[in-house]
This record gives structure tokens, C-alpha cells and sequence, in this order.
């Protein structure tokens, strides 16, 4: 319960940060591999044009999933595979 009333208020921490400071949301670790926060719809475009993402790894909870985000269909259409490994993250 804990993390699902700490998450919105964290999210918009994160997105204000990433906005006003040099934070990435997103950065290439090696040639086959991006770590990032929520693939947003807004980034979907460059995460498959720019970065050439052809699979996402999502260790997020299902309500964290519920809004902003590319979904597990949406993903599919643009062929890319997705996994999600439900994990809480704020306990």
C-alpha cells in the first residue's frame, strides 16, 4: 500500500528533475542494452527509431503500468517484445 500512495508524488519528482536538471530519463548502458525510468509514450518513437529497442524488460507493479505508458499491445504492434517481471519497488 505503501508504494502505490508514495509513487505519483516520486513519478513527478522524477519528471520535474529530469526537466530542470542534466538527469536522463534514459541512458545507453552498451551496445544491446538501455536502462531507463517508465517508457512514456511520449519517448516510445525515439526509444525504436534512435535507440533501435527491440525489447523492454519492465520490473514495474501493474498499477504503475496503468497510465502513460506504452502498453504490453501497443509494443506488440510496434514489434517490440515485452516482459513484464511484476516487483515492488517502494515497500
Amino acid at each position: 500500500m505503501f508504494g502505490r500512495v508514495t509513487f505519483y508524488p516520486t513519478l513527478l519528482y522524477n519528471v520535474f528533475m529530469n526537466r530542470v536538471s542534466t538527469r536522463r530519463w534514459f541512458d545507453r548502458i552498451d551496445d544491446n542494452c538501455v536502462l531507463g525510468a517508465l517508457p512514456f509514450r511520449s519517448i516510445t518513437s525515439e526509444l525504436i527509431t534512435e535507440e533501435k529497442v527491440k525489447g523492454v524488460v519492465s520490473m514495474n507493479e501493474d498499477f504503475e503500468l496503468k497510465f502513460w505508458v506504452t502498453t504490453p499491445e501497443e509494443w506488440q504492434r510496434l514489434g517490440v517484445k515485452f516482459l513484464q517481471l511484476n516487483t515492488a519497488d517502494i515497500l
